[in-house]
C-alpha cells in the first residue's frame, strides 16, 4: 500500500504490479501539484516510507500489515 503513495503523489495511478484503488480524478483533484520522480520532496517521502521503525508504527496504529 505504502509503495502506492509514492506512485501516487507523482501523478502515476497504474504501474507495472498495481494501482491506485480511487476512481476517475475529478477537475479539482488533477489540478492538484504533483511531486517530481527525483525531487528533495521526493526523495524525503520515500526514506520516510520505506523507514522500518515508521513502518512498524503504522502496523500498530493501523491494526494490520496492509
Amino acid at each position: 500500500m505504502w509503495l502506492g503513495v509514492l506512485h501516487h503523489v507523482v501523478g502515476e495511478h497504474v504501474w507495472s504490479d498495481g494501482q491506485c484503488s480511487h476512481g476517475p480524478l475529478t477537475a479539482s483533484e488533477t489540478a492538484k501539484p504533483l511531486l517530481e520522480k527525483g525531487s528533495k520532496a521526493m526523495e524525503a517521502l520515500t526514506k520516510v516510507v520505506f523507514d522500518k521503525k515508521w513502518l512498524e508504527s503504522m502496523i500498530f496504529m493501523c491494526g494490520s500489515s496492509k
